[in-house]
């Protein structure tokens, strides 16, 4: 072998075992991050920190009454068209009644044909997202209020909004775990870091001697 292929040979395999120790040493510190268990005063920490993404999605109460007919049908005839309005003016009447006195939770248990007309249309809490319908139907109503009849594949429903919940602080004890997952990414990206500065910083270059006794 010539002097020039041992020049050409030698720094190859250097790099491979500054690569294979980097390997190494990552795995290495790794597992040993992955061991470690933070302090309940670093859990805390990164609770406070990161307060405003612990929020529960938005939630809403609300109770539903669904109009239909037995020959209910999405056809899109004539005759289908007539029954689907019959079934929509109804729900327009029995909402005109609502606004002006009448019962919400009455109606839903004598002519709801939901399950839940035995509990008076009782949806209990909807957390975001649900259905498209009934989130972008609950999120444009006022509490109090009852959306006009929405068109749906068993018939036309009525929703009235009872309730809602923004931003509700996620309790510290379930957020305990996201907690302790974030504290281990950290640990990780640090040691990445000093890792990748320790064996891949480029060396300094020599300084220039040209011209210089």
């Amino acid at each position: 072998m010539s002097e020039l292929d041992v020049v050409k040979v030698t720094p190859i395999k250097e790099e491979l075992a500054a690569l294979e120790n980097f390997l190494l040493a990552e795995r290495f510190m790794k597992s040993k991050a992955l061991e470690g268990v933070p302090s309940e005063k670093e859990i805390r920490a990164i609770y406070r920190e990161r307060a405003k993404t612990f929020v529960y999605p938005p939630c809403r109460k609300a109770r539903e009454i669904l109009l239909t007919a037995k020959d209910w049908t999405r056809e899109t005839s004539r005759e289908g068209w007539i029954k689907r309005r019959a079934v929509r003016d109804r729900a327009r009447g029995l909402r005109e009644r609502i606004l002006k006195g009448e019962g919400f939770a009455e109606f839903a248990r004598r002519l709801s044909a939901s399950s839940t007309a035995s509990q008076g249309g009782d949806l209990g809490w909807i957390q975001a997202p649900s259905s498209p319908l009934f989130d972008t139907a609950l999120a444009s109503l006022e509490v109090g209020k009852i959306s006009p009849p929405i068109a749906t594949d068993k018939g036309y429903l009525l929703l009235q909004l009872q309730d809602v919940r923004l931003n509700q602080p996620i309790p510290f004890e379930e957020a305990r775990k996201k907690c302790e997952e974030i504290w281990k990414y950290r640990q990780l990206k640090q040691i990445k870091e000093e890792l990748r500065a320790q064996f891949i910083a480029p060396s300094p270059l020599p300084s220039p001697h040209w011209g210089e006794e």
